[in-house]
């Protein structure tokens, strides 16, 4: 059925809206996707926002050493609180002597001046 659609379509002019304003952007045959997949259906993206701060907290967590944490809050202008909740959890990747990626401190590692 959506080919002979797209086939009898001749420009996305001819759609109805909301479908007009949709086609504007993504072409008429990825609209006729959009209506025959969800169609019907109240559909709703939410803005670019929650993909930004996706990305933000993956970054912070690869960048994360145990020590900067205040610099990465600074850096990405969120507050320290906010900061410690995105790294709670994740264990720290270091190189150490067994090379095992996760390390976990000892008492006796620091030498006492």
């Amino acid at each position: 059925m959506k080919n002979k659609l797209l086939k009898e379509i001749q420009s996305y002019k001819e759609l109805p809206e909301p479908y007009l304003s949709i086609a504007k952007h993504i072409g008429v045959e990825n609209t006729l996707i959009l209506a025959s997949k969800f169609g019907g259906s109240m559909l709703y993206l939410p803005g670019l926002t929650s993909i930004n701060r996706q990305i933000r907290n993956r970054r912070i967590q690869e960048e994360f050493t145990g020590y900067n944490l205040r610099s990465l809050a600074r850096k990405h202008r969120i507050s320290i609180r906010r900061a410690q909740q995105i790294v709670k959890g994740i264990r720290l990747k270091t190189e150490n002597p067994n090379n095992s990626k996760h390390v976990q401190l000892s008492l006796f590692d620091f030498d006492a001046k």
